[in-house]
């Protein structure tokens, strides 16, 4: 009667016991540890995108990523999901996987196997995976939205210009709008402030409710000042349908890694002008950003543009017959005029030097639009000569040459040396060759010409009788004999005009010996006198006699025939 008591007894107590086994079994760290995983589908004309999120189960350990498949296979396309990734803890982090396949595909999934290795208050490694699948229909077709921007510096205005593009990613037709209100707004920032966007015109090219179509595109343009460090679009993309009505947003950053400066130029033109050219000196300050364009114009089609850079300087020569009215232009700079002026510095006293067989000759001429001017002329040998001349006043200073053939003049100018000048033999005033000889009757002259002179005009006068006057040509010799009256004797001598001395006859001493008896063996001779003496003769300048001397028994006298 006791056994069927026992029999509900140990079953009762059976069943508390697998109770409990089950309970033990279902809290073990086996049944708690998993991956979670959250897909977002979104789908666009090339086909569908599924953005995985996996998170893990556990606030107190980390686990490994031990195994990934993901179906269909290969659709894994980028992402941080990888074989040996740590998978943060719960609420420190996730892991991102993204999966693309064709608008066909009907269904994808994810399988996900995550380890977790020994901990306190656990017996073994702990593996677990989990796989998530979720269905593609094209009726769910989740919105997608990208945002992309660039920026550039414009220096002419010193602003950045941005382009902004947002595509409608999705396979409905869509609208925008530019969020300015809430969290992470349409903004630009100043070093780590952002300021919201204070007008939605600011940006142009996309504006709310504007439509983009499925899969298009709409292009917006932004102006942010120079010295912003970034820029901020946020936008929100609704579909077209009442019914079904769903949003989406995205955000683009753009980081300016410098401010953006307006370049400028520093130009400035200055001119000095000299009696011959304008010369026109172009300059870039140091301090300019971009080079300087000058362009400069004048008189006759003159015109020259020239780049300088910044620091840098240039000139330009414009030319006397263009310089009037010379304009020089460039940006940034008021346009500066010039115009070249007469300067009676420009008309310097006339110094002309000729030289004459018997002087040196200085013409001082000043020109009418010159201005007063005192010369000095202080020759090698004489007293120096002033002269104070006026606009338009001509005056020549004669300097005899003298018996020395040669003669220099220092020119002072308004107190400064101006040059010095030399008397030079000019043509017909070179030297002939000749002698004078003194015989018992009276003179004898023999001229030579010699192959470098020129033309030589000789006039013979002696003091009886006929002048004797002839030509020799260069090369040419002339023999000219003159016989004394009783004991006198004298001829003068004409060079080219220019008389130059008188030559007297002196009787030989031998002349007044007796004749001695002829020897029978010889036959009678007369005497002859005289030795050869070399006659210099500059025409028109000097033909100066050396002397004469007297020797044994015929005396003859050397002729030179220069001036005296």
């Amino acid at each position: 009667m006791k056994r069927p008591i026992f029999r509900r007894l140990l079953a009762v107590t059976g069943s508390v016991a697998l109770g409990l086994m089950g309970a033990v079994a279902l809290g073990s760290p086996a049944q708690a540890h998993h991956p979670e995983l959250e897909p977002v589908a979104i789908c666009a004309t090339d086909g569908w995108t599924i953005n995985w999120t996996i998170e893990n189960s556990e606030t107190q350990w980390e686990g490994k990523i031990t195994k990934i498949t993901p179906s269909p296979t290969g659709s894994l396309t980028g992402g941080t999901l990888a074989v040996g990734k740590t998978l943060p803890k719960k609420n420190k982090g996730s892991l991102t996987a993204v999966q693309k396949v064709g608008l066909d595909v009907k269904k994808v999934s994810l399988y996900v196997e995550v380890l977790w290795e020994k901990q306190p208050g656990t017996r073994d490694d702990v593996t677990e995976s989990r796989t998530v699948s979720t269905d593609l229909k094209l009726s769910d077709c989740a919105l997608g939205i990208s945002v992309t921007g660039s920026a550039s510096c414009d220096n002419v205005t010193g602003k950045w210009n941005v382009k902004w593009a947002v595509t409608n990613q999705s396979l409905v037709d869509t609208t925008a709008f530019v969020i300015t209100t809430g969290g992470d707004t349409t903004a630009v920032r100043y070093g780590t402030t952002w300021q919201k966007l204070a007008n939605e015109s600011d940006i142009v090219g996309l504006k709310d409710k504007d439509p983009i179509g499925a899969g298009k595109t709409r292009e917006a343009t932004q102006v942010v000042p120079g010295n912003a460090s970034g820029a901020r679009l946020k936008v929100k993309l609704e579909s077209a349908t009442d019914w079904n009505k769903k949003e989406v947003y995205a955000t683009e950053v753009l980081e300016f890694s410098e401010a953006c400066v307006k370049k400028v130029a520093k130009p400035e033109a200055l001119f000095a002008s000299t009696c011959d050219v304008v010369t026109v000196n172009l300059t870039n300050d140091a301090a300019a950003t971009k080079n300087a364009e000058f362009t400069i114009t004048g008189a006759n089609g003159f015109s020259k543009t020239v780049s300088v850079e910044p620091g840098k300087s240039t000139t330009v020569e414009v030319p006397k017959e263009s310089a009037t009215g010379i304009k020089v232009t460039a940006a940034g700079m008021p346009d500066r005029t010039y115009s070249w002026a007469d300067s009676a510095d420009c008309h310097p006293i006339g110094v002309k030097v000729d030289s004459t067989c018997l002087n040196l000759k200085i013409t001082l001429d000043n020109p009418a639009n010159g201005k007063q001017t005192t010369i000095v002329l202080t020759p090698t040998k004489g007293d120096a000569v002033t002269k104070t001349l006026a606009p338009g006043t001509v005056e020549t200073v004669d300097f005899p040459l003298g018996e020395e053939s040669s003669l220099s003049v220092e020119v002072t100018i308004d107190g400064k040396k101006w040059d010095t000048v030399s008397w030079a033999t000019p043509r017909g005033c070179e030297t002939v060759e000749g002698e004078v000889v003194s015989t018992c009757t009276g003179l004898t002259f023999n001229i030579v010409n010699p192959e470098d002179g020129s033309p030589a005009e000789i006039v013979l006068d002696p003091s009886n009788g006929d002048a004797v006057k002839f030509t020799l040509q260069p090369t040419e010799k002339a023999t000219k004999e003159f016989t004394a009256t009783g004991d006198t004797l004298s001829v003068d001598i004409t060079v080219n005009g220019v008389k130059l001395k008188t030559e007297t006859w002196q009787k030989p001493e031998k002349c007044n010996a007796p004749s001695p008896s002829p020897s029978p063996s010889a036959p009678p001779t007369l005497p002859k006198t005289g030795t050869n003496v070399t006659i210099f003769v500059i025409s028109g300048l000097l033909l100066v006699a050396v002397g004469f001397a007297v020797f044994m028994l015929a005396r003859r006298r050397r002729l030179n025939m220069t001036e005296v």
